[in-house]
């Protein structure tokens, strides 16, 4: 028994050390780098690609087995294959940097590698869209130039302003600057040995210059030269120089008018985008293809074409590129009479249109909500690290109090003073805090109002028979419109809109509004009047009273009263509305106004508000340059006072807009219609926030004889009626004329 233990030990012993030998074994072989030269070829601009993959792979399975001094090597070797052979521009951008922070390690030799680094690193940040870094990756380049002072580099020196040239046409569309960097690299091309490259380059940048500028005869010019020396590159580079000049020549042509020409010029572009792979190019030029086709009254090849690129969109999964192909595709059927086709082919844009923007809108949503409890968990910590310094605070006074007990005194307000004012720090640091949520609140508020008011707007004028709906949805516009005015009115954005009303219309308008809750209750208005007019924003005013009969209604007991009093006192009109309420105590009175705030539940009868009717009502008093006061005690109902200024003039202002001739808008004020008159044509029906914001501008531009017209659009959006919007469109362009 005891040798078949021994012998049994004797085993596992064996299997353990075959077993961790194994491991080092295999942990060897992973680490096994590729050689040198296999590392080499993978950043090498060539079309046969096979063999590559493995050694690839192999690298990234040992990224952290890179030797140190040749990291940055290896690294700078991945970026250029993800950045020419296999394109993931973020993958390469990530290696690139990685070998920019690993440079300094490099022997002598191989220093070359940093300027190709940076240069590398800048052109595909640009291929990211992200041309900031670009410029920062470029002006680094440009530095170690300066810095090593080597005539050979004479030649890179002109590239680098070249890329500076693209990213100041495309990126930052400076023409000025542009022309800059041109001349700069113009410069470094006269002392460069090699000038072959500098020249196709410059020649395309030049092109592209004279381009944006408008000058299609030099551009044409340019990019005729660029073609010709395009055959002395390799055939990487030739095909890109090609294709940059064959589309910037289509473009030409097709904003002149040679239709022909474009087409060319464009099924060129095709042939040379067929053999990359970049599928949104690939798009845009079946688009194009389709265009050109079309002008010159071809249209089945266009369908064609215009099919061609729906179907890589589709295959491609890309909702951008299938919306644009599907707008020229509705405007191709439309041409064609085919308005069967055309209105799907809409309708699948309208659908695709909404749901991107729904899918935008929720990433937004989920960004915000990520920042908010990031933000709120950086509070949590701060709070946490102050309690931490604060105790430690406490204990190195109490130590430096026994140590120093001769200096009791002098310690004991040294150390006063540094917790009054590290407490004033929290206190207004936490105060910051609080100013920054409450806007937060405020943002998200206003844009949750902004969202709901075309709806109800909509529901509205949708249900003028049903009552009830018609009565909720107007209290709930009346809540939203409330809490966009309070904070329109506390920003002081809100312009009134002030002409002479009838204070007994507007009163009356008023009552209407909150008739089903007076019938509910059975509570009467009693009006005692006279017979004032008053200069107001009778919108506004309207809804103070409304807002001031809802409150009185909902703490009056049933089978109650309410009494409205008005009395003029020259040139202002005091009024009065008393309930029959429980009153408002001492207490509450001095926060009724306080937005969000309300009376105690005892007080209220247990009624829920928003907290914001009597903020709208003082706000929109304050803005009438008037005070609204209450006066109140238990028992005894409550009664609200206020003044409005009175208008000497009995006639109310005319609201129809009149179209009488060109006279009647400023030069600046056609200008403004010209330039909004595109968009009010093409706006989705009910989209009034638009309207809303025009009418905004107008005030703030002080358009005065552009107000009535964009008031009765907004108003027929409102009420659905497109022939009457229509209408207004129409005479708003002879407005322009």
């Amino acid at each position: 028994m005891c040798r078949l233990n021994t012998c049994f030990n004797t085993i596992t012993f064996l299997l353990v050390l075959l077993l961790f030998f194994s491991g080092r074994l295999s942990a060897q072989e992973k680490s096994k780098l590729p050689d040198i030269e296999e590392v080499k070829l993978i950043g090498v601009d060539r079309p046969d690609t096979s063999g590559l993959h493995h050694v690839v792979r192999n690298l990234e399975d040992n990224l952290d087995h890179f030797p140190v001094k040749s990291a940055a090597f290896y690294y700078h070797q991945l970026g250029k294959y993800y950045s020419l052979q296999s394109p993931n521009y973020r993958k390469a951008a990530n290696y690139f940097n990685r070998s920019h922070e690993l440079v300094s390690d490099l022997p002598d030799s191989l220093k070359n590698i940093e300027y190709s680094t940076l240069e590398n690193l800048g052109l595909v940040y640009t291929k990211l869209s992200k041309f900031d870094s670009s410029v920062w990756a470029y002006e680094l380049a440009l530095k170690f130039i300066e810095q090593i002072n080597n005539e050979t580099y004479n030649s890179k020196q002109a590239l680098l302003y070249i890329h500076l040239t693209e990213l100041a046409l495309n990126g930052f569309n400076n023409l000025k600057l542009s022309k800059e960097y041109l001349d700069k690299a113009k410069k470094y091309r006269n002392f460069a040995l090699d000038t072959t490259e500098i020249d196709c380059q410059l020649a395309t940048s030049y092109g592209r210059y004279f381009f944006n500028e408008g000058n299609y005869d030099l551009a044409k010019e340019y990019f005729q030269k660029s073609l010709k020396l395009a055959e002395l590159r390799n055939p990487r580079e030739r095909r890109n120089l090609q294709n940059i000049s064959y589309s910037y020549l289509a473009n030409i042509n097709f904003d002149i008018g040679n239709y022909k020409e474009a087409l060319k010029y464009d099924l060129l572009s095709l042939e040379l985008e067929k053999g990359e792979n970049n599928p949104a190019n690939l798009i845009a030029s079946y688009n194009n293809l389709g265009e050109d086709y079309l002008l010159v009254g071809k249209p089945d090849s266009a369908f064609y074409y215009y099919s061609q690129g729906l179907q890589l969109a589709e295959n491609l999964g890309s909702a951008e590129r299938k919306i644009e192909v599907l707008g020229n595709l509705h405007e191709f059927y439309a041409g064609q009479n085919d308005m069967s086709s055309a209105y799907n082919t809409l309708k699948e844009r309208s659908f695709l249109i909404d749901t991107l923007t729904a899918h935008k809108t929720k990433i937004r949503y989920n960004e915000l909500l990520r920042k908010y409890e990031a933000e709120k968990q950086e509070k949590e910590i701060k709070e946490q690290q102050d309690q931490i310094d604060l105790l430690k605070a406490q204990e190195e006074s109490a130590r430096l109090r026994l140590i120093l007990i001769i200096s009791v005194i002098v310690i004991g307000l040294v150390i006063a003073f540094f917790i009054i004012r590290n407490n004033i720090k929290t206190r207004e640091m936490k105060a910051r805090q609080i100013q920054e949520m409450s806007q937060f609140k405020d943002s998200v508020t206003g844009m949750l109002a902004h969202d709901l008011k075309n709806p109800l707007s909509v529901i509205l004028k949708k249900h003028d028979n049903n009552e009830t709906v018609n009565y909720m949805a107007g209290k709930m516009l009346t809540l939203v419109q409330n809490m966009l005015d309070v904070r329109k009115l506390e920003q002081a954005k809100l312009v009134l809109q002030k002409e002479p009303y009838s204070l007994e219309t507007i009163i009356d308008d008023a009552s209407n509004q909150v008739k089903p809750l007076l019938d509910e209750k059975n509570i009467h208005i009693n009006t005692d009047l006279d017979s004032s007019w008053v200069n107001v924003d009778k919108e506004l005013i309207q809804r103070v009273f409304i807002n001031l009969f809802t409150n009185a209604i909902k703490y009056s007991p049933l089978n109650s009263s309410i009494l409205v009093k008005s009395e003029s006192t020259g040139n202002k009109v005091a009024i009065s509305i008393t309930d029959s309420g429980n009153g408002i105590s001492e207490e509450d009175i001095n926060v009724i106004f306080e937005p969000y705030r309300q009376v105690s539940p005892l007080s209220s009868g247990n009624v829920a508000s928003t907290g914001l009717g009597l903020t709208f009502c003082k706000l929109a008093m304050e803005a009438h340059h008037s005070n609204i006061d209450v006066d109140s005690n238990p028992g005894n109902g409550t009664t609200f006072t206020f003044e409005l200024e009175k208008s000497s003039v009995q006639t109310q202002a005319a609201t129809k807009v009149e179209v009488e001739n060109n006279n009647q808008l400023t030069s600046s004020e056609r200008s403004y219609a010209s330039e909004v008159l595109p968009k009010l044509q093409t706006l989705k029906f009910h989209n009034a926030l638009f309207l809303d914001d025009v009418m905004d501008e107008v005030d703030t531009k002080d358009l005065k004889n552009l107000k009535p017209i964009i008031k009765a659009l907004s108003n027929a959006a409102f009420s659905d009626n497109r022939a009457h919007y229509d209408k207004l469109i129409e005479e708003m362009k002879q407005m322009t004329v």
